[in-house]
């Protein structure tokens, strides 16, 4: 199957360069061209308890997702206008996307 957009809803709200529920000024980040090992490593760490692959599991789906023309985004999954708002362009979560090109074009 061919996707255009892989959205993930979580319960945190983007990728941020720390975890925020560890570090109040973890700051967020809002898009990402290139899937690094920097960047994945900053993704490691426990998520929460109720977390099955935690951050890194996602940022390796948007790595695989790069490989293959898909963008991804990662968002919070707890109202679903979160992907209206995304689809619509507003600046929320974290869009993963190697050619940087706006969701509507």
């Amino acid at each position: 199957m061919k996707a255009d957009l892989l959205i993930i809803l979580t319960d945190v709200d983007a990728f941020y360069e720390s975890n925020p529920k560890n570090n109040k000024f973890a700051k967020r980040i809002p898009y990402i061209n290139e899937i690094t090992d920097d960047i994945i490593s900053m993704g490691e760490g426990a998520g929460s308890e109720f977390s099955v692959g935690g951050m890194k599991t996602k940022l390796l789906a948007a790595k695989e997702c790069s490989l293959n023309g898909v963008r991804m985004a990662i968002i919070d999954g707890s109202s679903p206008t979160f992907i209206n708002d995304l689809l619509s362009g507003v600046d929320i979560g974290t869009l993963f996307d190697t050619k940087m090109v706006n969701l509507r074009g």
